[in-house]
């Protein structure tokens, strides 16, 4: 749906495709629209799309998720000057989306803090337990915001506590 401002008036719908869910949508020219889509499971898949909402025309961008992305944050977009950047949960790099053309913007380094990439074979209980439960990992929560020349990312890197008692989580 297309809404303008300030009164909030409805303007027209927008066909945007056949997504399982799109998180983020993004405005890049009357004729084209930025977009994430929510994988179904938890397989890699390519998650970013330019729309062409008038032809149904959709190109894909060559970023793959990861494994357990899409239940932190599945693919977020912002606006920093003259491009977007692109962000989804657990990455290590935030994207650039400049002149149709995709590139790494920067990549975080966790040094040995980082999630494994054996880890990401784990299934679902097993990953939750040795990445968010044992504390001992920092990894990207895919938020990303930019404003007055600063970038704002999400990271989970909190310092093990002693007290944590895994068999009594009532208190999370």
């Amino acid at each position: 749906m297309n809404y303008g401002l300030p009164d909030f008036e409805f303007k027209k719908e927008i066909e945007l495709g056949d997504y399982n869910f799109v998180p983020t949508v993004s405005f890049i020219s009357p004729e084209s629209w930025l977009i994430s889509s929510e994988p179904p499971g938890n397989e890699r898949q390519k998650i970013f799309h330019v729309v062409d909402p008038e032809s149904k025309v959709t190109e894909t961008l060559p970023i793959l998720s990861l494994p357990y992305s899409v239940g932190l944050n599945p693919g977020l977009i912002t606006d920093m000057k003259d491009r977007k950047l692109l962000n989804f949960g657990l990455s290590d790099t935030i994207y650039q989306f400049q002149h149709d053309s995709v590139s790494a913007f920067i990549t975080l380094n966790f040094s040995n803090k980082g999630i494994l990439a054996e880890d990401y074979s784990l299934e679902g209980d097993a990953f939750v337990e040795k990445i968010l439960l044992s504390q001992n990992y920092v990894f990207n929560t895919g938020q990303i915001d930019y404003s007055e020349g600063t970038l704002k990312l999400m990271v989970y890197g909190i310092e093990k506590n002693s007290n944590f008692n895994k068999e009594d989580l009532s208190l999370l």
